[in-house]
């Protein structure tokens, strides 16, 4: 019998083989109308009649993988509102299913949320958004005006006071400043109010976008209010040998992903809306421009309020009294941090993530790395969905080693 298996193995072996080989002749035939359809469809036909193998069933995974991969790549445009559609129903979900269990009727309150948020964005739209873009368009002037006072500053009076002072040779100082300075002062802040002019424009033209497609909204409607039967329609479609462990899975994910971006949703509104108004409050110029930049960073544990502490200050340093509004920004931005850290996560968010601080700072330069500002929002819940499978898998490694390493059964 074991011979038999093994040569119909051996045979399968052969066929996965010369189809391959057929495979790659193929393609080098039909390279100039190739696609990752036809080569995705190719695969498949090749393999399917030997799915049964183990290292098939691997291959016909990562191939699916890459080509669906390749597939959202291309599709994004097109895949975009239905994506954002499918967020925003699997963020607001738990508020349907709470108004549910008060006998509202789940369209009834799909359509309730959906009136709000397009009121709420509609509202922001319309208020918020010129101010914005005007006190950004007058900081870039400012910031330009005063880099220029700034270099004439420390041609005259700045290397004078170096070389009286300090004991630095004058000739050094002169050339370093006239050379270097004023070209790198210019260069930091024009970076910096282009990269935010940037993303502003990028932003008000995706809002815009996604203001203007009536699918968005559509597609948010019904996907709230039938997000249940998807929920039981993945369930059905499981394999029932594995729909145990993927349901688990699922609800860990879930677990951490809605409690984390439904917590810092909340918590990064109260932010932005406290940063902005205690900086109205006592009198902090461009206040508006530092509550958002507060709020939309405050997702990022630390390296978000070192960059908003940053951003703030050079903004204090172009107010008519520079050390005033220096030591008000950092005084507000540190007191809200504090009550953010103290009262707010812990109450909203809770310990959802459960990771250490210094994985969450390593996932964050880790993530930063690869994929820019994307990855440093991405960071901390793809390290604590990746928690989840680690500890899994180093709970079954060690139950499956334990009895052999102590040389008894399995432990109680």
């Amino acid at each position: 019998m074991n011979r038999k298996n093994d040569k119909i193995g051996g045979q399968a072996i052969v066929l996965l083989v010369g189809a391959l080989i057929a495979f790659v002749v193929l393609l080098l035939f039909i390279e100039d109308v190739l696609s990752p359809f036809i080569a995705f469809a190719a695969i498949f036909l090749f393999l399917w009649p030997i799915r049964h193998l183990p290292l098939v069933k691997y291959v016909l995974g990562v191939v699916s993988i890459l080509f669906f991969i390749w597939f959202f790549i291309e599709t994004r445009g097109v895949l975009t509102p239905f994506l954002l559609s499918l967020i925003l129903a699997y963020l607001f979900n738990p508020l349907v299913s709470r108004l549910e269990k008060y006998r509202f009727p789940r369209w009834l309150s799909s359509l309730m949320i959906l009136l709000l948020v397009l009121s709420v964005v509609t509202t922001l739209m319309v208020f918020l958004l010129p101010e914005f873009v005007t006190q950004l368009g007058d900081l870039v002037d400012l910031s330009v005006k005063y880099s220029k006072i700034a270099s004439g500053w420390i041609e005259s009076e700045g290397i004078r006071f170096l070389t009286e002072n300090l004991k630095i040779d004058y000739e050094k100082v002169q050339e370093f400043v006239l050379n270097q300075v004023p070209g790198k002062i210019q260069d930091i802040f024009q970076s910096l109010f282009k990269t935010a002019l940037d993303v502003t424009t990028a932003l008000s033209r995706l809002v815009s976008q996604i203001l203007n497609l009536v699918l968005v909204p559509i597609l948010f409607f019904y996907l709230l209010k039938d997000f249940e039967r998807i929920k039981g329609w993945i369930k059905e479609i499981m394999p029932r040998s594995s729909a145990a462990k993927i349901v688990h899975y699922i609800k860990e994910i879930d677990r951490v992903l809605g409690g984390f971006f439904r917590g810092q949703l909340i918590v990064c509104t109260l932010v932005g809306i406290l940063t902005t108004g205690l900086l109205m409050l006592f009198g902090v110029r461009y206040a508006l421009i530092l509550g958002l930049i507060a709020g939309v960073l405050n997702i990022i544990p630390l390296v978000g309020l070192f960059i908003t502490l940053g951003i703030g200050i050079l903004i204090g340093l172009l107010s008519p009294s520079p050390l005033i509004a220096c030591i008000k920004i950092v005084v507000i931005i540190e007191a809200i941090q504090i009550l953010e850290g103290n009262i707010l996560t812990p109450h909203i968010v809770g310990d959802r993530v459960g990771l250490h601080p210094a994985w969450v700072l390593f996932s964050i330069f880790i993530f930063a790395h690869f994929w820019g500002f994307l990855g440093l929002l991405i960071a901390v819940p793809t390290a604590a969905i990746l928690r989840i499978f680690v500890a899994d898998g180093l709970l079954f490694y060690r139950n499956r080693n334990a009895p052999q390493a102590a040389g008894e059964g399995p432990p109680p």
